[in-house]
C-alpha cells in the first residue's frame, strides 16, 4: 500500500485536530504534517513533497490561502489541493488552481473520507506508472502490466501482454525507474517481473506464456534465492523486496 503525504495548512487548532482524526480513522496509509500558518508551510514546501494539501483560505482575517495556492501551483502541478473554509466566497477560485475539492466548515467527515479515498486510489495508480519515450512521444505504462524487459541494440524492449514497446534507455536506468518489488534483475540484459513467472527449466525462467527469460550464469544462486524469497513473502501476505537487495 502506498503511503501518501498530507499537509494540513490550518491555523485553527480544533480544525487541524479534526482533520488529523479523520485521516487516522480513514484506514489509508498516510504521513500527516500540520502547519499553523502559510509562511511556515511555504518555507518548507517543495515540489512532489505532498500528494494532498488541506489549505485553509483565511489566516488571521486575511485570505492568504489564495496566494499560497497560486505559489503551490507554480511549483507542483500534480499535488491535490482541498480548500477548507467557512465561506463559499472563493469557490470559483478553486478552478483557477485546479483544486480537487472545496470543503466548507464545519467539515463533513464523510466528505473528507471520500476525498481521502479518491486521493489514495489516484496516487496508488500513479505510483505504478512508468513514463517512457517511444516513437518520439511520451507514453505511460502500468508497471504491473510489464512481463519483462530486455535490452537489445541499445534499446529497452518492454514486453507487455499484447505488445512490445521500445525505448532508448539503458537497462540500468530502467532498473532505477521500476519501483515495484516484483521486478528482478536476473541477467545483464534482462529484468523480469516475478509475478509472470511460471517456473524454470533448470537454468532459465519460463514465463506464463511459455517465453524464456535468461538468468545470468554468475548470479544463478542469488537470482533463484531472490525469487524464492519473493514467493515466500507473497505467501505471507506481502512482498517488499527490492532489486537492490540482491
Amino acid at each position: 500500500m502506498l503511503t501518501i503525504n498530507i499537509a494540513l495548512c490550518e491555523d485553527d487548532a480544533g480544525d487541524a485536530h479534526t482533520l488529523r482524526r479523520i485521516v487516522a480513522a480513514s484506514g489509508i496509509s498516510a504521513n500527516t504534517h500540520v502547519y499553523e500558518n502559510t509562511e511556515q508551510f511555504l518555507s518548507s514546501f517543495r515540489a512532489h513533497m505532498f500528494q494532498l494539501i488541506f489549505l485553509d483560505i483565511y489566516f488571521e482575517g486575511s485570505a492568504d490561502g489564495i496566494n499560497t495556492a497560486l505559489k503551490i501551483r507554480e511549483l507542483d502541478e500534480d499535488v491535490w489541493i482541498a480548500f477548507t473554509t467557512s465561506s463559499p466566497d472563493f469557490a470559483a477560485f478553486g478552478y483557477k488552481v485546479h483544486a480537487q475539492q472545496y470543503l466548507t466548515k464545519p467539515l463533513d467527515e464523510e466528505e473528507v473520507l471520500a476525498l481521502l479515498g479518491r486521493a489514495a486510489r489516484h496516487f496508488e495508480m500513479k505510483s505504478d506508472e512508468l513514463c517512457v519515450t517511444t516513437e518520439r512521444r511520451k507514453r505511460g505504462i502500468r508497471q504491473s502490466e510489464i512481463r519483462y524487459v530486455e535490452v537489445f541494440n541499445k534499446k529497452c524492449k518492454i514486453h507487455l501482454a499484447d505488445e512490445t514497446v521500445e525505448t532508448y534507455l539503458s537497462l540500468d536506468d530502467m532498473e532505477q525507474q521500476l519501483t515495484l518489488p516484483s521486478f528482478l534483475r536476473c541477467h545483464r540484459s534482462y529484468i523480469v517481473n516475478m509475478d509472470y513467472i511460471k517456473g524454470d527449466d533448470g537454468r532459465d525462467f519460463i514465463m506464463q506464456d511459455g517465453e524464456k527469460v535468461y538468468i545470468g550464469h554468475l548470479t544463478q544462486w542469488k537470482t533463484r534465492k531472490a525469487y524464492q524469497n519473493y514467493l515466500t513473502r507473497l505467501a505471507r501476505g506481502g512482498a517488499t523486496m527490492r532489486m537492490e537487495e540482491l
